[in-house]
């Protein structure tokens, strides 16, 4: 295993979730996921967030993510784990499964189906801190639940005891701010920023914490931006930062969610990872998602380069379809094959 990036700039990976037909955990692949993050070098990770589709597992599954996750990371590194519910109620039920389990950080969303004020978030928090047996972390991603938690409402959760921090997914210049006023306060408090395209700028500036969903698809190049900022090798941060936010920016484009199941299928890693109602992309998608450029790169750089974009869909009994990527590792010649 590689040795950690430096210990005052810790890069978190927000981990899918590979779910069989039945959508129920893929077991050995969420094992060969984690593996493949942990021997990368970062320093933590993330499950049941919104790269894991927390809010979107049936119990059954989000009860054996949870125990796998613990199991697998125990020794490794920090692990977080999404508690994220609808009610105070059911994020309640998750928060007591996961106070049976040692983890670094209980990470909760605003509940979304309904507005709230900002009091009742913090009254929302408050409580669930109270229950907690780990640290609560606020999850602040208004771009997903349309509620925003405001910088003054981070400040006074901040001073419970059991409220460790905030994962600022929305604009980078209110999470500036928050850094900010954290500091003048001088509460322990820590902001975790989500801006993966500005990853080489903002460690360059000093902030510290950084977590986000594309550093488990590529946790080698996020590792590599870090170690070359803070070593002073500018260029090379920049080349890699620029391939990093293509691969973000392309697989956006190629369908988000349901595209992360194609790229982490042709890295060796099976499952799903887009639960219904998230559509599978079509063969012509897949082909066309596997020759751009930027995803070819990615593929050299995991050794892994598919053949001619050779791509066959089937059938299954069950009425879902299979995807099978026929690659090559370039040292050894072989053919390989990739179920979705």
């Amino acid at each position: 295993m590689k040795d950690r990036i430096s210990p005052e700039c810790q890069l978190i990976a927000a981990v899918g979730t590979p779910l069989a037909v039945d959508e129920s955990l893929e077991a050995a692949a969420f094992t060969a996921q984690l593996d493949r993050v942990w021997s990368s070098g970062v320093h933590g990770v993330f499950v049941a967030g919104t790269m894991g589709v927390g809010p979107l597992l049936a119990d059954a599954t989000y009860h054996q993510l949870v125990e796998q996750a613990v199991d697998i990371t125990r020794g490794k590194g920090n692990l977080m784990i999404g508690a994220s519910d609808l009610s105070f109620a059911r994020t309640m039920d998750r928060i007591k499964l996961l106070n049976r389990y040692e983890i670094g950080g209980v990470v909760v969303l605003p509940p979304y189906f309904l507005r709230f004020s900002q009091e009742e978030l913090i009254a929302y928090y408050s409580s669930l801190a109270d229950a907690s047996r780990s640290p609560l972390y606020l999850y602040d991603l208004p771009q997903r639940t349309y509620v925003e938690i405001e910088a003054t409402t981070a400040l006074t959760l901040a001073e419970h005891p059991n409220i460790a921090g905030i994962k600022c997914s929305g604009d980078l210049d209110q999470a500036r701010e928050l850094i900010g006023l954290v500091s003048e306060a001088d509460v322990k408090f820590h902001v975790i920023v989500a801006q993966p395209s500005r990853l080489h700028d903002l460690v360059k500036v000093g902030v510290t914490r950084h977590l986000d969903g594309i550093y488990s698809l590529a946790p080698q190049w996020a590792v590599g931006i870090v170690e070359h900022t803070k070593n002073g090798r500018d260029d090379a941060a920049c080349r890699l930062q620029s391939d990093l936010s293509l691969l973000l920016e392309t697989m956006r484009d190629h369908g988000g969610i349901s595209a992360l199941t194609v790229l982490m299928n042709s890295v060796g890693i099976s499952g799903q990872f887009a639960p219904r109602p998230f559509r599978q992309l079509t063969t012509t998608q897949c082909r066309e998602l596997l020759a751009e450029p930027i995803v070819l790169k990615f593929l050299e750089s995991e050794r892994r380069v598919p053949q001619n974009n050779k791509i066959d869909m089937a059938e299954t009994g069950t009425g879902s379809r299979r995807f099978h990527v026929h690659e090559k590792t370039p040292t050894a010649g072989n053919v390989l094959s990739r179920r979705v």
